[in-house]
């Protein structure tokens, strides 16, 4: 595949996986049970973060940084799919873009540089073991129930 074809690729699975993040906002399922952070930014916006950066980096063609990128991205998914295994909690919406990650790990792949794509996908995953905060917790927000407030006291 052409470099260009390539990063046209990596653009459009990039902003598929932007798409399900944005979706992810209005899951009323087992999504609400998930939540994460990492170095105290909500898994959400990094997930924007992350994938605007892999947009910009194939925008400007720095090639030499994209495979490190998303090398390093599969070891995060590893952690976070192996996160929601752990606890029997799925969300559809991380899925799919743990997903696109995963797409563009082997779209990318360059067997080549084996040994620096692996020690990437382990940096990734250590750094989640070590920053990653979250937990499967049911959170309720009460305003999209259109109940009105009660306060037994007042």
């Amino acid at each position: 595949m052409s470099n260009t074809k390539k990063r046209f690729a990596n653009i459009v699975l990039s902003a598929i996986a932007m798409g399900a993040i944005l979706f992810y906002g209005i899951c009323g399922g087992s999504c609400l049970y998930l939540r994460g952070t990492i170095f105290a930014i909500d898994l959400k916006y990094a997930g924007i973060l992350y994938m605007a950066i892999l947009i910009l980096l194939n925008i400007l063609k720095r090639d030499l940084f994209i495979i490190p990128f998303v090398s390093t991205g599969v070891g995060v998914e590893l952690f976070l799919i192996g996160f929601q295994v752990r606890y029997w909690t799925f969300c559809p919406f991380c899925l799919i873009f743990g997903a696109v990650v995963i797409a563009q790990f082997f779209l990318n792949l360059d067997w080549s540089k084996k040994w620096y794509i692996v020690f990437c996908i382990i940096i990734g995953f250590l750094v989640f073991t070590l920053f990653f905060k979250g937990g499967v917790a049911p959170t309720y927000d009460f305003s999209r129930l259109n109940i009105p407030y009660f306060y037994p006291y007042s």
